[in-house]
């Protein structure tokens, strides 16, 4: 007992204490945080679930939102994640891979839902017109676009530290920051183009599709060696292929509306100028790089070809 006691004096007296003792402090507050965010979004779902008219998911998708983080939560407290029997891991990691990507999917609901009415009309006097609850509304706004936020840092800071050179880096951050851009530009303005209603939804499924591609392998489809397993890969590809048929579908749809009235809303040929010219040059610059891209690919099978025939003539020169 004696020497138990000198063993803790003695583990005081070096700081090991004191600092177990502040990781398990910041580890409690963490943990209430992320407790505290998914009860705050329940209890506002809830307590304003028929306050929003304008928007009646949105309410819903608050109290979704908060239901299902609490889910991840508690997954991560249950020791089935570290267990040593394969069984029970696997199911682990497929319940853990199904909540995440339900969130995720939901997130993107969420997120069309609440940009497409922005600004809101938060009067419920006016007669006759939908309107939106202050509170529950800006809530699940910053809410939104914070974690939107939070994602596009967690792909800069990947982009940071493992790109190797700057113009890479600041190439890479204009790219994973993009698919946000165009989500929120397509959500927004939703319906503000009569001309072509469907270049803002082009916008807006185009933007969803590359930011899948972009999370798809951080969402447990990657081997224990970092690399992306074979759904990964599938799921993948399959993606690609559909940006590809939706980059040709959307492309009909742009250049079909060339050029839409910016100036009369109430005009069957308006469509707002911001959606319109960014759906357009976008999607230019797309063709663009994928022309420079082929030719860059044909100019280096040119030249590798060149030197094939150059060391088969030198060869044969040698030989004779």
């Amino acid at each position: 007992m004696g020497e138990r006691i000198q063993n803790i004096m003695a583990s005081v007296s070096s700081g090991k204490f004191m600092n177990m003792t502040m990781n398990i402090t910041c580890l409690v507050i963490s943990k209430l945080l992320l407790v505290a965010f998914p009860i705050a979004q329940i209890s506002i779902g809830a307590k304003y679930l028929k306050e929003c008219p304008q928007q009646n998911y949105i309410p819903v998708y608050l109290l979704v939102c908060g239901v299902f983080s609490m889910a991840l939560f508690l997954l991560t407290c249950l020791p089935c994640g570290q267990s040593d029997n394969p069984a029970l891991k696997c199911l682990y990691t497929i319940w853990n891979s199904l909540v995440t990507g339900f969130t995720f999917c939901w997130f993107i609901a969420g997120s069309v839902w609440i940009y497409s009415i922005y600004p809101p009309n938060y009067n419920s006097t006016v007669v006759g017109e939908p309107y939106c609850n202050k509170t529950l509304y800006l809530f699940a706004f910053w809410t939104t676009t914070k974690i939107r936020l939070l994602i596009n840092m967690v792909f800069v800071t990947d982009t940071l530290f493992v790109c190797s050179s700057i113009f890479t880096g600041r190439l890479r951050i204009l790219l994973g920051l993009l698919p946000t851009v165009i989500i929120g530009l397509g959500a927004k303005h939703i319906h503000d183009c009569p001309k072509q209603p469907m270049v803002p939804i082009y916008l807006l499924v185009g933007g969803i599709a590359c930011l899948i591609i972009q999370i798809l392998p951080c969402l447990f489809c990657c081997q224990s060696n970092g690399q992306p397993g074979l759904l990964c890969k599938i799921l993948t590809n399959l993606l690609l292929l559909f940006c590809l048929i939706w980059l040709v579908t959307g492309t009909v749809f742009v250049y079909m509306a060339y050029e839409p009235k910016y100036e009369f809303r109430l005009s069957a040929d308006y469509c707002e100028r911001t959606v319109y010219k960014f759906a357009f040059w976008i999607t230019t610059a797309i063709y663009v790089f994928i022309l420079l891209l082929l030719l860059g690919y044909c100019c280096s099978w040119s030249q590798k070809l060149y030197y094939r025939r150059a060391q088969k003539k030198c060869h044969i020169m040698t030989i004779s």
